[in-house]
C-alpha cells in the first residue's frame, strides 16, 4: 500500500518464521490497478491511468449476460460475484439461488471451477438467467477490467458484464 491506496495483493498463504519455514521468501503479487485490472485514458492529449477495482474482494454485480440485460428481481437478491483469492473460491448469486466454487487466477488467466448452489425455485425469467449463468461461468478463459467494468471472457468473446458494488474488505 501507498498512503491507504493498495496497490498489490497475493492470493496464496506464505507461511514465514513458523513450524520450520524458512526466514526469507519471495512472493508472487499481483498489481491491483495495473495489467489487465486497469485501462488509460486519453485525456487533453496525454495517456493517464484511470483507476479500476481489484477484481478479488470487490462485490461484481451482473449487468450483461451473453449481450443481455439481467433479469429484474425482487427484493435486494441481484445476480453477483465476489471472489477470494486467498481460498481460490468464488461466491454469489444468479438473481436466484447462492452460488459457490472455485477459482484459478493466473495473471488475466481466470477459470471457474467445480461448484454448488442453493435449489430454491424461482420465476421461469430468472431460472433461465441461473441456467445461462452457470452455464457461463465454466466458459470463461479470462478477464479485464476498466474502471469499474468487469468483462469475463471466453477466448476473446466478453459472456458478461458486472459493475463493482462495493469492495467487501
Amino acid at each position: 500500500m501507498v498512503e491507504d491506496k493498495l496497490l498489490f495483493v497475493t492470493t496464496r498463504a506464505y507461511p514465514v518464521l513458523t513450524d520450520g519455514a524458512p526466514s526469507s521468501v519471495n512472493l508472487v503479487l499481483q498489481p491491483v490497478s495495473s495489467g489487465p485490472s486497469a485501462s488509460t485514458s486519453e485525456a487533453g492529449g496525454k495517456a493517464e491511468k484511470v483507476d479500476s477495482m481489484p477484481l478479488l474482494g470487490t462485490t461484481w454485480t451482473l449487468t450483461e449476460l451473453d449481450g443481455h440485460a439481467p433479469v429484474s428481481t425482487t427484493g435486494n437478491h441481484p445476480a453477483q460475484l465476489v471472489l477470494d483469492g486467498s481460498q481460490n473460491r468464488y461466491s454469489g448469486s444468479s438473481g436466484c439461488n447462492r452460488l459457490t466454487g472455485t477459482i484459478e487466477l493466473k495473471g488475466d488467466s481466470l477459470n471457474f471451477g467445480a461448484g454448488a448452489s442453493t435449489m430454491m425455485a424461482c420465476s421461469e425469467p430468472l431460472m433461465k438467467q441461473e441456467q445461462a449463468f452457470t452455464k457461463m461461468l465454466p466458459s470463461v478463459t479470462g478477464y479485464r477490467i476498466s474502471s469499474k467494468t468487469l468483462e469475463l471472457l471466453a477466448g476473446n468473446k466478453t459472456v458478461a458484464k458486472f459493475k463493482a458494488a462495493k469492495p467487501t474488505q
